[in-house]
């Protein structure tokens, strides 16, 4: 697998970009970044076969600049289609949970009022079961005094 570092495409100035190999292996023979004690060299991961152009990965070891160019205008196309996705879904979520709230909300609502019908009414059914045993009481009296 042929690897470049970031820095090597990102900052190329030349019409191409070299890319020394070992006619044996094909493997880079680039040196390591200095250990002089600065992470410059921690931010330039190296690109793996996956994200270069086939152009590399089939044996081709420069890379023009338009190519380069054009790997970064795709670089930013996704960035935007990715933010833009993200945003829209995170706008669809903040709605969803605002929708939910004022369901929750309305819910509460309507469950205080039901349980205030259903406790009037149990007061009511009380009311009318006395008055109609009342009511009863008298209608028997009144046929026991008729007989």
């Amino acid at each position: 697998m042929v690897e470049l570092p970031v820095e090597a495409i990102a900052n190329a100035t030349s019409h191409e970009v070299n890319i020394p190999q070992d006619d044996t292996n094909n493997n880079d023979i680039r040196p390591l970044p200095p250990q002089n004690g600065t992470s410059d060299h921690l931010s330039q991961e190296p690109l793996t076969t996956e994200h270069i152009s086939p152009a590399i990965v089939n044996g081709e070891q420069t890379v023009s600049v338009s190519q380069i160019n054009e790997l970064k205008e795709q670089i930013e196309t996704l960035k935007a289609n990715h933010e833009s996705e993200r945003s829209t879904l995170k706008k669809e979520r903040d709605e969803a949970l605002a929708a939910k709230e004022r369901s929750d909300a309305q819910y509460q609502t309507l469950l205080g009022r039901v349980n205030t019908i259903k406790s009037q009414l149990g007061e009511r059914l009380k009311a009318d079961a006395v008055s109609i045993f009342t009511s009863y009481s008298k209608v028997e009296r009144k046929v026991l005094t008729l007989f």
